[in-house]
């Protein structure tokens, strides 16, 4: 997270740099999402197993 802030926010950090970070930037984030997404899934399904289960 703080390499991320730092890679893009500081203005000197030079452009091949960032544009070198950018895939490593995007791998994550979009892991991090489908990871969220994948964890609210698996709650809602857990609630439903358990109050359908009755």
């Amino acid at each position: 997270w703080v390499a991320g802030l730092v890679a893009f926010l500081y203005p000197g950090v030079q452009a091949s740099l960032r544009s070198a970070y950018l895939p490593i930037h995007t791998y994550f984030g979009t892991a991090g999402f489908i990871g969220a997404i994948a964890a609210c899934l698996l709650g809602l399904s857990e609630k439903a197993f358990f109050v359908l289960k009755t």
